[in-house]
C-alpha cells in the first residue's frame, strides 16, 4: 500500500508540474501494480490520458479515455464522453458526434463546463450537416445560459459571427433565413384561418321543388265481416230435471202439553 501511494503521489505532483512524460510513466507503472483498487486505477488512467493529449498524442490519449466513459467517477466519464464526441467530429462523423453530445446533455447536465463544450461542438456538427439555422440556434442559447463561464460564451459569440459572415456571403444570412420561414409559416397559418373561414360562412342554397297531386286521398277504415249466424257451442255436461217425491210419515210422541189449561 506504501507503494501504491508514493506512486500515486508521484504521479500528480508530476502532472501538476505539467511533466507530462513522467506523469505517464508512474501512471503506467500504478496500473501495473497488483491489488490497486478501481478508484486508483481511474485516477491513473485520468491523469495518463490528460497527459498524452498535452504532449499530443491523441491516439493514446482516447484509448485512456475509453477505459473512463463508464466510470463511477462522473467527472472523469463525461470528460471521457467529451473526447470521443470530439474524436467523432475530427473523422467526420457528425451525427455520431450528435448522439454522444446528447447522451453529455442527459446523462451530466451537472458539469456546465463539459456540457457546454459538447454544445459548442454540437454547433460545429450541425454547420457542417449544413444546417446554419440550428447551429447558430445552439450558439444563442450558449450566449444566454453560460453566463457563468465566459470563456465559453466568448467562444459562442466568436463562432456565431463567424457563421453570420459566411452565410452572409451566400446571400443566404441566418437572420434573412429565419425572417423567410417565420413568413412561411405565417402565410400558410392565415391561408388555413380564411379557407377555414369562407367555408363555415358559405351559404348553402336549397332549390325548390313541385309536388303535383293527381288524387286525393280518403283514408277509410276497412269493413269488418259481420257474423251472420249464432254461435251454439253443445254443453258437454247435460243431465234429466226430475219431480220430486214426498213422503209423511206419522210418528207417536209423548206429550205433557193440555190445551185445556192454557
Amino acid at each position: 500500500e506504501n507503494l501504491i501511494y508514493a506512486v500515486s503521489n508521484l504521479m500528480r505532483i508530476s502532472y501538476e508540474e505539467k511533466m507530462y512524460d513522467k506523469a505517464i510513466i508512474y501512471g503506467e507503472k500504478l496500473i501495473s501494480l497488483k491489488k490497486i483498487n478501481n478508484r486508483v486505477k481511474s485516477d491513473a488512467y485520468f491523469f495518463i490520458a490528460r497527459s498524452y493529449m498535452n504532449v499530443g498524442y491523441k491516439k493514446e490519449a482516447l484509448l485512456a479515455y475509453k477505459k473512463l466513459e463508464n466510470d463511477s467517477n462522473r467527472e472523469f466519464a463525461v470528460e471521457a464522453l467529451y473526447y470521443k464526441a470530439l474524436d467523432d467530429f475530427d473523422k467526420k462523423e457528425y451525427l455520431n458526434s450528435n448522439l454522444v453530445i446528447e447522451k453529455i446533455s442527459n446523462e451530466f447536465s451537472g458539469y456546465k463546463k463539459w456540457t457546454g463544450k459538447s454544445l459548442l461542438l454540437m454547433s460545429k456538427n450541425f454547420y457542417q450537416l449544413g444546417d446554419a439555422f440550428q447551429a447558430s440556434f445552439i450558439l444563442e442559447s450558449v450566449i444566454e445560459n453560460f453566463d457563468q463561464m465566459p470563456s465559453i460564451v466568448n467562444e459562442a459569440k466568436k463562432n456565431l459571427l463567424k457563421i453570420k459572415q459566411i452565410e452572409s456571403k451566400k446571400n443566404s444570412s441566418v437572420e434573412i433565413n429565419n425572417w423567410v420561414m417565420k413568413l412561411k409559416l405565417s402565410i400558410l397559418f392565415i391561408i388555413n384561418f380564411f379557407s377555414i373561414f369562407i367555408y363555415s360562412q358559405k351559404a348553402v342554397d336549397i332549390e325548390t321543388q313541385e309536388i303535383t297531386v293527381k288524387k286525393s286521398f280518403n283514408p277509410k277504415v276497412q269493413i269488418a265481416k259481420k257474423i251472420k249466424s249464432k254461435i251454439i257451442i253443445p254443453d258437454t255436461l247435460t243431465s234429466k230435471i226430475e219431480n220430486p217425491k214426498i213422503f209423511i210419515t206419522s210418528v207417536p210422541v209423548a206429550s205433557t202439553f193440555d190445551p185445556s189449561k192454557g
